[in-house]
């Protein structure tokens, strides 16, 4: 059985949810954060990778059995490595050797990691590496078919990008979904609950207040209506009282009870 309502009146007209604050609005901003967060991170991990994984710019090229010059400064390389990378990308770094400020002849060793890039030009991979101390002028001169082409890069410059692209690209796959998953989250719960406060205060000051003219006509659920005068249509009369008329008796009325003898 259902609880009575309070007051005679019984309860309040709910409030209208376009009264309420914050407004409805806010479900769908925090609705729409999800997707969107989602998606920038998506977004944002496809092109920091691509950027951080891109082809290097190039201090010297070479192709084939041609030589090109380079020049170290220590103000702009303070790092010495240094990158060998040819195309198409199954070449060999032993096809190239560098000829120093004093012309002593270097080597490239084996890269230490994987590194292939698409160019403008064709497809590019990492091929070797080596480490130029001195700064001054070195020449770069390689032994291959004419087809084949060689390009030297600064390492300080292309592992930095590798690392901050790859790094940027987690954590912009990571953390921004995250984010915008958990803000939205809180976004809805936040906005429920402060609406549920205020529909809450808005039906207790209403109580409180008490009915306006023209408001609660009828009965409620539970309350039941009085029957017009004369009853309802087709219900029997209801059946004479006990004890005298309250009325005026006339002449042929018979006498009513009289005192009893005790």
């Amino acid at each position: 059985m259902a609880a009575p309502y309070p007051g005679p009146y019984g309860p309040p007209p709910q409030p209208d949810p376009r009264e309420l604050r914050p407004s409805r609005i806010w479900f769908w901003i925090g609705g729409a954060l999800i997707p969107i967060s989602i998606v920038l991170g998506v977004v944002l991990f496809v092109v920091l990778l691509l950027r951080g994984l891109a082809l290097p710019e190039f201090e010297a090229l070479t192709q084939g059995t041609q030589s090109t010059t380079f020049t170290v400064n220590a103000q702009e390389h303070p790092e010495s490595g240094w990158l060998l990378y040819g195309s198409p990308p199954n070449v060999d770094h032993t096809a190239c050797a560098l000829t120093g400020p004093d012309d002593q002849i270097l080597s490239f060793a084996y890269p230490t990691f994987n590194h292939e890039a698409q160019g403008q030009d064709g497809a590019w991979a990492m091929v070797g590496m080596a480490d130029l101390t001195e700064p001054g002028e070195y020449t770069l001169t390689c032994q291959a078919p004419d087809s084949v082409r060689f390009g030297i890069a600064y390492a300080g410059d292309t592992t930095g990008n590798i690392a901050t692209g790859v790094l940027g690209a987690l954590g912009s796959l990571l953390f921004i979904p995250f984010l915008g998953v958990v803000g939205g989250i809180i976004l809805i719960v936040v906005t429920a609950v402060r609406r549920n406060r205020h529909r809450q205060q808005l039906t207790n000051e209403r109580t409180a207040q008490g009915p306006q003219p023209g408001q609660y006509p009828g009965p409620y659920p539970g309350q039941r209506q009085p029957p017009p005068p004369g009853g309802y249509p087709g219900q029997p009369p209801y059946p004479p009282q006990d004890g005298p008329p309250s009325g005026p008796q006339g002449p042929g009325s018979p006498p009513g009870p009289g005192p009893q003898q005790t």
